[in-house]
């Protein structure tokens, strides 16, 4: 069971590369993604969706939020999951 957590402007590549980059391997194109940004805008947001990203949260990061939603998507992710 596998999650990202990234930050949207990140130095060498953007969360939004990295989703995109994880959504075309089929290794990891169903892993659950949350991106964080200082600087949220319209544009970026709707990046993230069209890209099939899970979760978008601002900062500050109210930690309450964020853990409910790794719950919340790790039980789907877990749900998905064949039994051996």
């Amino acid at each position: 069971v596998s999650l990202v957590i990234s930050d949207l402007m990140k130095p060498q590549v953007s969360g939004l590369d990295m989703l995109k980059a994880l959504r075309e391997d089929p290794a990891t194109m169903d892993m659950p993604f949350i991106i964080v940004t200082a600087t949220p805008d319209y544009g970026s947001r709707q990046a993230f969706r069209s890209l099939g990203g899970d979760a978008y949260l601002t900062k500050p990061i109210d930690t309450t939020r964020l853990t409910q939603t790794v719950i919340q998507l790790l039980t789907l992710q877990l749900s998905d999951q064949p039994i051996p």
